[in-house]
């Protein structure tokens, strides 16, 4: 299984769904996790970092890095976290009450 909670498909009315369907969800959103977490190192790096960066093989070395720079990636991957999970729990709201007929669909 991968780093989506349990906990996470609850939240959003998908804990019935099958566990192939989990993994593939799963797998969208860390790709998606990782885009966005890459675009927010990247506005906090200058081009020359992040050239550095593409030339370090080892995930450690990164960490070194970034730490040598004072950014802190975890910080920076609860925030992205956080933001993903907010905008999904609220289109979610919004695809049920589509469905349940509670929002104009013309608005």
């Amino acid at each position: 299984m991968s780093n989506i909670s349990e906990n996470f498909y609850k939240e959003l009315g998908l804990q019935d769904l099958p566990e192939d369907k989990k993994e593939e969800l799963s797998e969208r959103l860390e790709t998606t996790f990782q885009k966005f977490f890459l675009l927010e190192l990247a506005n906090l790096l200058s081009d020359e970092d992040i050239t550095h960066i593409e030339s370090l093989d080892k995930p450690e070395e990164v960490e070194s890095f970034l730490e040598s720079k004072n950014i802190d990636h975890e910080q920076i991957g609860l925030a992205v976290s956080e933001q993903m999970r907010s905008f999904i729990k609220e289109q979610m709201t919004y695809l049920q009450g589509y469905i349940d007929g509670t929002i104009d669909k013309n608005a």
